[in-house]
């Protein structure tokens, strides 16, 4: 799933050296490796073997973040200039003589600030000196510091929401644009052209997809039986998708376009549905810790560099939500029922504010949101009141309508007109080119782009940022006279020749929207305060209550009756559903642990095949069969308690 991380040049200097002063001599294995490499092996996903592997073999180590800035950091910061990636110091020592019992401790720290500063920092970081702190003494853990917060108590998003896919990966920027006639323009340059070369220039070939290959069907939006090259028909109708924070654009959906169209994702575009996206392979500094959108979501949603996509609902409309979880809460709180909506309105009222994420911003050092969950009923009714506004306001007056408490339906023609009265498109922009010039007007809270102006807009909203990038440049960017974007191919270059009027209302609707989410931030901030303050359940309650682990077939795409489980075969990977207690043969003692799920019979080519040394085999968490698929001897067991207990 990660292997790709690994193929770098950087990783194979690290096995190499490893190696020769770790494996390579029985009498003689202790040794120092230091390296300045990219910083990846620190969090990232793919290097769980790398980091078992040093922390199993080595005596202790130190790792030094040169660019806790995450990838493209200021150029005032990096230490070479044409570097974008994430940088690091790491130093690993095996001690002669030494046995190794335990795991070896890890010390982080991170240097800050301008590149001059930088160097500073260093010139004065010692080895036993102040600033180091230890990560987490788990074998795969991220080389980040340990928490000291009680972090680590609250469960993950993931183990609320546990099925999770990341957005849509198109790998060509041309068949997304904020302007459907230009994408029409774009299909037509492409179909038009009689030379193959330039064709497949335009195209942008890539590893999934290419003129003359099959290509499997989006969910909802087939494309003709007709390979891409051959192609002469009209451009399809453009779909809304969410491109990046509160950017709605256009995307031509047929498959042999897209690399990664994500079909689960297109299946689960149901009604009521709310995607929650999370940034999970970076560290969070600024901003809110999670964003939320009715539209399908791109991968690079949250900030413009990778992120996952957590919806609300499957494609039969069950919900997205860990078994058993409801019931518990709606036992905690006393109340009859918790609706997903209510589970999703209080998160969003937790983390959708970037009081949350300074608060825990040595925690989201650590890849993954995790949600303080209260055990206190008002608190929880609190807290729903108020994330239904930031969902009603997230998904532009689509989801948690009620206009009798202040969220009318975004469908209607000047919505935000009762609310923000003071936000208006006071003078047009200039309709002949695109914009060229955008300033602000603090005095008057005036947004002027090519002589237009649009008021209400305060500092706060003017500078409000997910993830780091501010959300009002990002959208003006891929609308002004300048390409946004790395251009792969000529027909990127193919852009709106003007300003469009929608985008004039689109704008008045984000203002609208960043001026609601940015007004509920203190409410927010008072609101964890007393959260935090007040008791919680912990990811130990919940494995009490059998809720975690979350059951493998909770973690996978739910598509309709096809992925049902056959009546009794709930417990085949492990975990029954509450409350029903787990089959067990009769004379099976009470404490028998379950057995742990097994693999394929007859494994295929893929599963065989080992691609590097053994630490660079990445663990991969959710590589069981098919929620389908149950051994025949386990079927046979569980037929024969089931029939011995219903005599």
């Amino acid at each position: 799933m990660y292997e790709n991380k690994l193929k770098s040049l950087c990783t194979y200097f690290w096995r190499w050296a490893t190696h020769k002063v770790f494996d390579q001599h029985g009498d003689h294995r202790h040794g120092v490796i230091c390296f300045v490499s990219t910083g990846g092996f620190i969090r990232g996903a793919g290097f769980q073997g790398m980091r078992s592997y040093l922390r199993r073999t080595c005596t202790e180590g130190w790792v030094i973040d040169l660019t806790p800035e995450t990838k493209r950091p200021p150029l005032s910061s990096r230490f070479f200039p044409g570097v974008q990636q994430e940088l690091a110091i790491a130093i690993f020592v095996r001690r002669q003589g030494e046995q190794r019992e335990h795991l070896a401790p890890v010390h982080y720290t991170a240097v800050h600030g301008t590149r001059q500063y930088k160097e500073q920092q260093l010139h004065e970081l010692h080895i036993g000196g102040p600033g180091w702190h230890t990560s987490r003494p788990a074998e795969s853990a991220p080389f980040t510091p340990g928490s000291s917060s009680g972090w680590d108590s609250f469960p993950a998003l993931i183990d609320l929401m546990p099925w999770y896919k990341p957005g849509v990966a198109t790998n060509r920027n041309w068949v997304i644009s904020p302007s459907k006639t230009t994408l029409r323009r774009r299909w037509d340059r492409l179909v038009q052209e009689r030379n193959p070369d330039t064709k497949q220039a335009l195209f942008k070939k890539t590893h999934g997809r290419a003129l003359d290959k099959e290509a499997p069907q989006i969910p909802g939006h087939p494309h003709p039986p007709v390979l891409l090259g051959e192609e002469h028909g009209p451009c399809p109708s453009p779909v809304r998708i969410a491109r990046r924070a509160l950017d709605r654009q256009w995307l031509i959906a047929d498959g042999r376009l897209i690399d990664r169209p994500r079909s689960d994702l297109w299946r689960a575009v149901v009604e009521g549905q709310v995607f929650v996206v999370e940034q999970h392979t970076q560290r969070l500094q600024t901003g809110p810790a999670l964003l939320f959108t009715a539209l399908l979501p791109d991968v690079d949603y949250f900030k413009g560099n990778g992120g996952r996509a957590l919806p609300l609902l499957h494609a039969d409309r069950v919900p997205n939500i860990a078994p058993g979880l409801q019931n518990h809460l709606a036992n905690s709180y006393g109340i009859q029922e918790v609706l997903p909506e209510d589970l999703l309105a209080y998160i969003a009222a937790v983390t959708a504010h970037p009081a949350f994420t300074e608060r825990y911003a040595d925690d989201l050092n650590s890849p993954g949101v995790r949600i303080p969950l209260t055990a206190d009923g008002s608190l929880w009714h609190d807290a729903i009141r108020l994330g239904r506004h930031i969902l009603w306001a997230s998904t532009f007056g689509t989801r948690c309508v009620n206009p009798g408490d202040g969220r009318p339906a975004g469908t209607t023609t000047n919505w935000w007109r009762s609310i923000h009265p003071e936000i208006k498109y006071a003078r047009e922009v200039g309709a002949d080119v695109l914009p060229s010039t955008v300033s602000y007007d603090s005095e008057h809270e005036h947004l002027i782009i090519e002589g237009g102006i649009f008021t209400g807009v305060t500092p706060r909203m003017r500078n409000y940022a997910t993830g780091g990038r501010n959300v009002l440049d990002s959208w003006l960017a891929y609308r002004r006279d300048r390409a946004a974007g790395k251009v792969t191919s000529d027909l990127d270059r193919e852009r709106p020749e003007r300003w469009e009027p929608d985008w004039s209302r689109e704008l008045v609707e984000i203002l609208a929207v960043i001026r609601h989410l940015t007004a509920v931030e203190p409410q927010q901030e008072e609101l964890l305060g007393r959260i935090v303050a007040a008791p919680l359940i912990d990811v130990a309650e919940l494995i009490r209550r059998h809720i975690l682990p979350v059951p493998e077939r909770a973690q996978h795409a739910r598509t309709g009756p096809d992925h049902e489980f056959l009546p009794g075969m709930e417990s085949v990977d492990g975990q029954p559903p509450d409350p029903v207690g787990p089959l067990s043969l009769p004379n099976d003692p009470a404490d028998a642990t379950q057995p742990k799920p097994h693999s394929p019979v007859h494994p295929g080519p893929r599963a065989r095949r080992r691609r590097g040394p053994a630490w660079l085999i990445t663990p991969v968490a959710r590589s069981t069969p098919h929620p389908q698929w149950v051994p025949r001897q386990r079927l046979h067991r569980v037929l024969r308690s089931a029939s011995t207990r219903n005599g």
